[in-house]
């Protein structure tokens, strides 16, 4: 998903995804016990799939112990509380990552130990241009995974396809919009909506401009929900046409699974982009098998899997239905978390 509460985004991914069986886990974990290493995983579900960790361990003789994230704050509790001793590698948002390098809980990425790094995409080969994973010149995380926060509609009721943000205003969606319970990403795509020079920094008067425009919205919004499993229940039981999802594409190809004709659109003022990282702990037990898992992440066939079986952007081979980062505000840590987070209450307290 940070500045957008992806946890229960990732808790959509598959766990027991094709291409492995309950008897080739089985065989997997039992050769676990006598690894020759072992690597603890704390990550977003979709980023060490079941399959993937079986090929891994086969690959490297290892032992992979894996903690499915839920959310950001779990990220900072788990990593804060064992002073960053209980996991070796963890996924994080860029936007996030700073405050994990102030806190001293991530060590420094030597980047000539992660040889498939040369398989990147372009936009993503020179790291001191991905904002947030580098601190005097010095890498502190590799970008593997990306994607957007935009709008889903209803392809049958909404005609034309909506192009601007303006469509959540329209009176003949009035009643018909739901919107995700998550302050931060509310509020930034509210300050794209309004076209906000910098919708993660936003100032006092700014941030009431946002404010008065919920309030504008809320009589149209039907409910509010928190996790794209809990959108499409509400979609299938009331009359919904419009979802700001911060769950993307993930939470596109959902629907569409469920047998919905929802799309997705990037209004023309633009949406919140994200990017996710590899990090390694200060905390790290086995640095030589943590940079073996970096690598072999960004190994072309794995990586393909965040976009063929999650619907996510990957930074080694480059998506068609991914075309437009130009349009993307890439995330960054907001203004004051606490400020938005009192502002999206009362938004909702409102009546």
């Amino acid at each position: 998903m940070t500045d957008h509460d992806r946890g229960a985004r990732r808790l959509l991914a598959h766990r027991l995804t094709a291409g492995i069986g309950t008897l080739a886990i089985a065989v997997a974990l039992a050769g676990s016990a006598e690894a020759a290493g072992t690597l603890r995983l704390l990550v977003w579900e979709g980023y060490a799939d079941d399959d993937v960790v079986a090929e891994f361990e086969k690959k490297y003789d290892a032992d992979v112990q894996v903690v499915y994230l839920t959310s950001d704050d779990e990220m900072w509790t788990k990593l804060k509380g064992s002073d960053g001793a209980d996991f070796d590698v963890f996924s994080v948002a860029t936007s996030a990552l700073g405050k994990f390098i102030d806190a001293g809980l991530v060590a420094p990425i030597d980047v000539t130990k992660v040889p498939n790094l040369g398989n990147q995409l372009p936009q993503f080969q020179d790291l001191s241009q991905v904002a947030g994973i580098t601190r005097d010149g010095t890498v502190y995380g590799l970008p593997m995974a990306y994607g957007s926060i935009g709008l889903l509609y209803d392809a049958d009721r909404v005609t034309p396809p909506p192009t601007s943000w303006s469509v959540l205003w329209d009176p003949q969606y009035a009643g018909q919009v739901l919107l995700s319970d998550t302050s931060e990403v509310n509020v930034t795509m509210m300050a794209i909506a309004l076209g906000m020079p910098n919708p993660f920094k936003l100032s006092p008067e700014e941030l009431e401009q946002v404010k008065a425009k919920f309030l504008e919205l809320r009589p149209s919004v039907v409910s509010y929900y928190g996790s794209p499993e809990e959108s499409i229940q509400i979609y299938e039981a009331g009359d919904v046409a419009l979802i700001f999802s911060p769950w993307g594409e993930q939470a596109a190809g959902m629907f569409r699974k469920a047998g919905h004709n929802v799309a997705y659109a990037i209004p023309e003022e633009g949406a919140q982009g994200w990017i996710d990282a590899w990090a390694i702990t200060k905390g790290v037990q086995d640095e030589d098998l943590a940079y073996k898992w970096l690598d072999f992440s960004f190994e072309k066939n794995v990586s393909n899997i965040l976009t063929e079986r999650h619907n996510l952007g990957n930074t080694i081979t480059p998506s068609t239905e991914f075309d437009y980062a130009e349009r993307l505000k890439w995330s960054e840590a907001s203004e004051d978390f606490a400020a938005r987070n009192d502002l999206w209450n009362a938004v909702k307290a409102a009546q």
